[in-house]
């Protein structure tokens, strides 16, 4: 069986524009496979081109995309691609191809630890002969977490060329995969949807291009999103990096000197700078003190060369545990903080909801707002709390609409953000 996946810094694809804009209705993990099949099964068609069923280990798909060692997990997924069924082309970028509907999978099984599987012939077509594409790096898809992000990283590539894309919002919502009833708020899909897409593919370092994007309105509402594609610029980045390295270098170097007697200052200065390569700090900072508590050195700057490469200081032991003392303190706080940011977020979500609710239930007739508080009356026999009864049920309802299971569980364990 052909694979080669896993000793590659870059694994292309040369994926059809009509397969790419299919509405993404699988999960992460779903997606980063499904277009392993796609590769492995365009190199079985390269060696054979009669061929109608492929392979791949399940032990590659596992290590290739960090699943670990959960065979089960992963069959289960994989055997949920044949009963979905998806839309493609659906923004007509080809305009030989029309609009259709097809299963991702004809047929998949698992056999002696293998999965072979076998595409329905839109597919094949786009492997044998695609007319229009764009290659996609599964070496960059398996690093994206977000189904999202997977999704608008190969819809941009596909893209590149143009630098810019405008698509209706309405188009987009099905291109990222996003249910009808998910994200009704559209500052909620903003932030779960477009800006953690966004988010995760300008931070990447493996991805040449960074995105940006307007919101255009069409009347009160959003209508269509324009995405800007820009080049990163590696060498400006590079080169500030190593301007920011040099001067971090020189602070500590002058720190160093600091402890070092004035007549060694010159001669030190130079070891310093090319010990400070292979070194940290800290470590430096007890080499020097210790040469200063010595005496009768006649060479000082030969002793500390020595004491440095020898640990005369014996302070690698302690540098250990004070670091690893240190990174535990800063994970505790970057959890902390994580965690109250998710917790405010949450509640900002929450507040929008209410307010939302509270003009919707003012917009009803008020036949309508009477029916609904005369619904909660007859339990709580207090018109003024039956009303903020009715209202609070369609927050209940939107909350549910907007946010997820796991959103409520997490904030209904953390109703106070100061008992963290």
């Amino acid at each position: 069986m052909y694979i080669e996946l896993m000793n590659k810094n870059e694994v292309t694809l040369a994926k059809h524009s009509a397969v790419i804009q299919m509405s993404n209705k699988m999960s992460a993990i779903q997606r980063k496979c499904y277009n392993a099949f796609l590769y492995t099964a365009k190199k079985q068609l390269e060696e054979n081109p009669g061929r109608f069923e492929f392979e791949i280990d399940a032990k590659i798909l596992l290590d290739f995309f960090k699943v670990g060692e959960n065979y089960t997990y992963l069959k289960e997924k994989l055997e949920e691609l044949q009963d979905i069924k998806v839309k493609y082309n659906i923004l007509e970028k080809d305009k030989k191809q029309s609009w259709g509907v097809f299963n991702l999978i004809a047929g998949i099984e698992y056999e002696n630890s293998k999965f072979i599987f076998s595409f329905p012939h839109q597919v094949l077509k786009s492997l044998v002969n695609p007319n229009i594409y764009t290659y996609i790096d599964l070496v960059i898809i398996k690093d994206l977490k977000s189904k999202y992000s997977i999704a608008l990283y190969e819809l941009l590539k596909d893209y590149k060329e143009i630098k810019e894309v405008i698509i209706e919002v309405s188009e987009f919502r099905e291109l990222m995969g996003v249910k009808e009833k998910q994200y009704t708020m559209f500052s909620t899909f903003r932030d779960k949807v477009i800006n953690r897409a966004i988010s995760e593919i300008n931070k990447s370092e493996k991805i040449d291009f960074k995105v940006e994007y307007e919101l255009k309105k069409s009347g009160k509402k959003y209508s269509h999103i324009k995405f800007l594609i820009k080049k990163k610029t590696k060498k400006a980045k590079n080169i500030q990096i190593e301007q920011a390295k040099d001067v971090v270098n020189n602070q500590k170097v002058e720190l160093l000197l600091q402890d070092v007697p004035e007549d060694y200052k010159l001669p030190v200065r130079k070891l310093l700078n090319k010990e400070l390569n292979k070194y940290p700090l800290e470590y430096l900072q007890y080499q020097v003190k210790y040469a200063n508590k010595q005496e009768n050195i006649k060479n000082y700057t030969a002793y500390l060369q020595k004491a440095i490469k020898e640990d005369y200081a014996d302070c690698k032991n302690r540098l250990k545990f004070e670091k690893k003392a240190q990174e535990e303190r800063k994970r505790l706080q970057e959890e902390e903080k994580a965690l109250k940011m998710r917790i405010m977020d949450l509640q900002r979500q929450i507040k929008l909801i209410e307010d939302e609710a509270e003009k919707e239930f003012f917009s009803l007739p008020e036949e309508k707002q009477k029916e609904l508080i005369k619904k909660h009356e007859g339990i709580i026999k207090n018109k003024k709390i039956a009303k903020m009864a009715a209202i609070g049920e369609i927050i209940n309802k939107k909350i549910q609409e907007n946010l997820t299971a796991e959103d409520i569980e997490f904030l209904e364990n953390h109703k106070n953000i100061n008992q963290i």
